[in-house]
């Protein structure tokens, strides 16, 4: 999993960056640039999805509601400002410490775990992602390409998909992956993108405007990168993976810092944690509840970190929910809660401090003081995964139908929005199966599969559902619907030679 998984980041930062320039040491990151191919909407975001699909087979996607949710939330209010609000985009976080960011086919733009707890502030966050939007919104890979095949970002995306296969299936040996490697390594050098200089300080120059006009600090961007240049210096001979191939120029800095002072720009008000009643929203309890889930389950470093960082700043509720999360994860309920409950008196309306409360109550023996916390919260915040999915798992725990059909009617609209939601759709499905709609539940592990990058087996769960006599019209025509929009990414694999997913 390590080979492959770096991989993965290097075909990634391949895709991304470009060349490195002659004579000159590091460079500046362009952090990233878009891997959009020579193909249309449709079939870039099918690949897109592919990608993701692979991701999350191989345990590099989070997948969680928190997280994706500002995630989201931050991407769509730089869109909103970008000059291309038409286009889809899709953000999502890749469980790896890599500092790093990039842009696939389709709008797809991935943030590494390393960059998000690398940067300071949310405004830094934000000049990350408006580089990588401009790069999307300005076409500049199809414009940086000058001959390249309409198929070369499909062949990529499959060899991903199968590179993942092999190393998931346990008859795989590890010079067959090694093998992939070798192969697609090569593929690379032939999908090489020559971004110019120019392309380079358009995304810098939009990027800056972008964040502005989203009421984000213009001089974020070179904050951030003046920070880059510090963190290479501390990697010594082995920089940080995005600046191996971005150009490190200081008068790049200096210009993005000249843009920014020419944008009239008044920063907020401080923000006075000690009187917010919801600590929601805030980047702080996104990147402390990132640092979190990167670490193991078992890593009781983090509780000492934790504590005595409170030791010094005794009243800071970021790090009190760092450590409240932090002893969960190690099962000490007794001492999370006790955090917890602190932390809820001087916040009471924070989402995640609610919801921290109620998975302690659920995983200790308190369910029906969960299930009433989770109606309440639901009622508040209508149509929320974060709410949404642990709610729905609380009720199949019962395994009696009527607690799997209440689970059904949680998840039915959150599936029916989100396509794409491997997670989601395992729920639903086992509430499927114990409400007794036995279609429907095959229909749903079909749909988990093949979001969860196993498309072969999500292609023949469905054929096979499709033979089934007692289909009705509808339930028929949704299965062949789905294997239509499968077909494409199945076959596809198949020409690579690969069986994606099928372990």
């Amino acid at each position: 999993m390590r080979i492959l998984t770096a991989f993965i980041i290097g075909v990634l930062v391949w895709l991304a960056a470009p060349p490195p320039l002659q004579g000159q040491g590091f460079n500046l990151p362009d952090l990233g640039s878009s891997a959009e191919a020579l193909a249309t909407p449709q079939e870039l975001r099918r690949y897109g999805r592919q990608l993701l699909g692979s991701f999350r087979d191989a345990g590099l996607l989070f997948d969680d509601p928190l997280l994706d949710e500002y995630m989201e939330d931050l991407g769509y209010r730089l869109v909103a400002q970008a000059n291309r609000p038409d286009l889809h985009f899709k953000f999502f976080l890749i469980r790896d410490r890599t500092i790093n960011a990039f842009a696939a086919p389709g709008g797809f733009i991935g943030t590494f775990a390393g960059m998000v707890l690398m940067v300071e502030t949310e405004d830094e966050l934000a000049a990350v992602t408006g580089h990588e939007i401009a790069h999307i919104t300005q076409n500049h890979s199809l414009r940086g390409v000058e001959s390249a095949s309409r198929m070369s970002i499909p062949i990529m995306l499959g060899m991903l998909a199968t590179i993942v296969a092999a190393s998931q299936s346990s008859g795989s040996s590890g010079d067959a992956v090694q093998a992939a490697i070798t192969s697609g390594m090569g593929l690379m050098q032939q999908m090489q993108i020559n971004y110019t200089r120019a392309n380079e300080y358009e995304a810098d120059r939009i990027g800056v405007q972008t964040l502005a006009q989203a009421g984000f600090d213009p001089g974020a961007v070179s904050s951030l990168w003046s920070r880059m240049a510090r963190v290479s210096r501390n990697y010594g001979l082995s920089p940080p993976e995005i600046l191996r191939t971005h150009p490190l120029e200081t008068t790049r800095i200096a210009e993005a810092k000249a843009r920014a002072d020419a944008i009239a720009y008044t920063p907020p008000e401080p923000v006075d944690v000690a009187s917010l009643k919801s600590l929601d929203g805030q980047f702080r309890i996104f990147q402390e509840r990132m640092r979190v889930l990167m670490a193991s389950s078992s890593d009781q470093t983090l509780v000492n970190h934790y504590r005595q960082e409170l030791d010094a700043k005794p009243d800071d509720p970021f790090l009190g929910y760092g450590l409240a999360l932090s002893l969960t994860r190690r099962q000490s309920w007794s001492q999370a809660e006790e955090v917890t409950d602190r932390l809820l008196q001087a916040h009471p309306e924070t989402l995640v401090l609610q919801l921290l409360k109620a998975d302690i109550e659920g995983r200790t023996g308190r369910t029906s003081a969960a299930l009433a916390r989770y109606q309440a919260l639901q009622d508040r915040h209508p149509d929320r995964a974060a709410i949404l999915a642990p709610y729905a798992e609380l009720l199949i725990q019962h395994n009696d139908a009527d607690s799997a059909r209440h689970a059904v009617r949680l998840l039915r609209p959150l599936v029916d929005r989100d396509t794409d939601h491997a997670r989601l759709y395992a729920l639903i499905g086992r509430a499927y199966e114990l409400s007794g709609e036995a279609v429907r539940a095959a229909e749903s592990h079909a749909l988990s599969a093949a979001w969860n990058g196993r498309f072969e087996d999500a292609m023949r769960q469905f054929e096979r559902l499709q033979r089934r006599p007692d289909l009705d019209y509808y339930q028929r025509a949704r299965v062949e619907a789905r294997i239509s929009e499968l077909m494409p990414l199945v076959l596809e694999i198949r020409r690579r030679g690969g069986q994606a997913g099928t372990g």
